[in-house]
């Protein structure tokens, strides 16, 4: 990828998903702890991966390496389980709300 696409989309276009992100969860009325719990582990887990980019010239630097023997599954960091524990959080936490609904 060209150098200025990648400035482009992983920092600046990141950074500005996050703030938008960050500001829909402050002016937002009637957000759950749940909800709040699940944006705030995305958006610092997001905080975390910028923060690499900018300083390590565009990367992230994965250091958890999960796997069997010699299958591995996935490498990944401690930003990457944040974000996808919010993203997890939401979809359960849309899940019952949709079930709640229908059982009333």
């Amino acid at each position: 990828m060209p150098r200025v696409v990648k400035i482009t989309l992983l920092q600046a276009g990141v950074g500005a998903v996050l703030v938008a992100l960050l500001i829909f969860v402050i002016i937002k009325k009637g957000l759950s702890t749940a909800e709040i719990v699940a944006y705030s582990l995305v958006i610092g887990g997001g905080i975390g991966n910028l923060i690499d980019r900018v300083v390590r010239d565009g990367n992230v630097t994965d250091f958890l390496n999960f796997g069997i023997g010699t299958l591995r599954t996935g490498i990944l960091n401690i930003a990457d389980i944040q974000i996808t524990a919010g993203f997890v959080i939401l979809l359960l936490f849309s899940f019952f709300q949709k079930s709640k609904k229908s059982a009333a």
